[in-house]
């Protein structure tokens, strides 16, 4: 630990209290289950699902849903084994470091966050935490609300500032005039 002599001692406590605070709550995310639905449905979705959906199943393998996602591939190897990330084809394809063999065959590799998350929940048992096993990833995913529009803008909208303008000087604008009254 990095000593600070010169800060008095009330700012040293602080310092190590609020890094002892970090690393516990770091410890407590790691330990925190991973929800299918919030976490893993996203990622499939987006980097699985074209090429193992309904429409489309490489290896006839398809993961569009939970119950798919169970099944095994051509392989015929269990594609995901609760509790045991090594015997999982889905992740082994995922990590693989031979591209040719790789998942994600015309992208990059999955970011080693999102590989790390997959890993842990096959390790917690690959629990489904959804209303329904045969629903559509996509429907799975979380709905980001849109934020509201604010009671006033900073500056004119540019088409309501033109309707603005034209309103204030109450005439229409000579192009307008030109080709509905037919001069040239």
């Amino acid at each position: 630990m990095a000593r600070c002599p010169n800060l008095p001692w009330i700012a040293r406590w602080l310092c190590v209290s609020v890094a002892a605070g970090a690393l516990g709550s770091a410890s407590f995310a790691a330990s925190a289950d991973v929800s299918f639905t919030k976490d893993i449905a996203p990622i499939l979705a987006k980097k699985c699902v074209t090429c193992h959906g309904p429409e489309k199943a490489k290896g006839n393998y398809q993961l569009h849903n939970f119950e798919t996602l169970l099944k095994p591939g051509a392989s015929k190897t269990a594609s995901v084994t609760p509790g045991h990330p090594a015997k999982s084809e889905l992740f082994r394809l995922l990590v693989i470091t031979d591209a040719d063999d790789r998942m994600l065959q015309k992208d990059d590799p999955l970011p080693k966050p999102q590989a790390a998350l997959i890993e842990k929940w096959i390790q917690q048992g690959a629990k489904f935490d959804g209303p329904d096993v045969k629903a559509h990833l996509a429907s799975l995913n979380p709905r980001v609300p849109h934020p509201n529009p604010p009671a006033s803008y900073a500056q004119h909208v540019p088409i309501a500032a033109l309707r603005s303008a034209q309103m204030a000087s109450n005439s229409r604008p000579a192009a307008t005039t030109k080709y509905r009254t037919g001069n040239r």
